[in-house]
């Protein structure tokens, strides 16, 4: 049977482990987002993400929804992840980006920041970070554009990235768009 004060350094020491872990949580990456990244199961991005909803999408394309940290996850057809997208304002990089900052902090963060190629003008990446800019409706001033989503993405990126990315928006309390 412990002692008081070994149950008592035992309780102290777990949390400081968890203290530790909840450090590393909510962070970006070039290569995670909330310490998981890319190419891993379903089990691996609920212990990230918590709660899942499962969604079958045309062309047979799995989607887990965790809506708790408005974070999406497309799985390839051998039951593995090829992006995650994130609207977690509590998702932040090292340098404090995350969903609902400034195109000009995204810029400044990234100064490799490069629009995607196609039609959707709103796509702009750095490595395997995407990123979905909207600017307010009331201005074509990129500088007024917000962060909607982050996308990490497989290397090289699923053929349907821009769709995923494109056709996802996340609520930063402005107006809709």
């Amino acid at each position: 049977m412990k002692t008081s004060s070994t149950m008592i350094a035992s309780l102290a020491l777990m949390g400081a482990g968890a203290a530790l872990a909840l450090g590393q949580a909510n962070v970006i990456t070039p290569t995670s987002i909330n310490g998981t990244t890319t190419g891993k199961t379903k089990a691996a991005y609920v212990a990230a993400f918590g709660a899942v909803m499962v969604n079958r999408l045309e062309g047979n394309i799995t989607r887990l929804n965790f809506d708790a940290t408005k974070t999406e996850v497309y799985m390839s057809k051998n039951g593995r992840g090829t992006a995650i997208i994130t609207g977690d304002q509590a998702y932040k990089t090292a340098a404090g980006v995350g969903p609902c900052s400034t195109f000009a902090a995204l810029k400044a963060a990234f100064p490799n920041l490069a629009r995607v190629s196609g039609p959707d003008k709103r796509i702009w990446k750095s490595g395997r970070l995407w990123f979905r800019v909207d600017n307010d409706a009331r201005t074509a001033d990129p500088a007024d554009s917000t962060v909607r989503g982050i996308m990490l993405v497989t290397a090289p990126a699923p053929r349907l990235a821009k769709t995923y990315i494109g056709n996802t928006v996340y609520d930063c309390g402005g107006p809709e768009y």
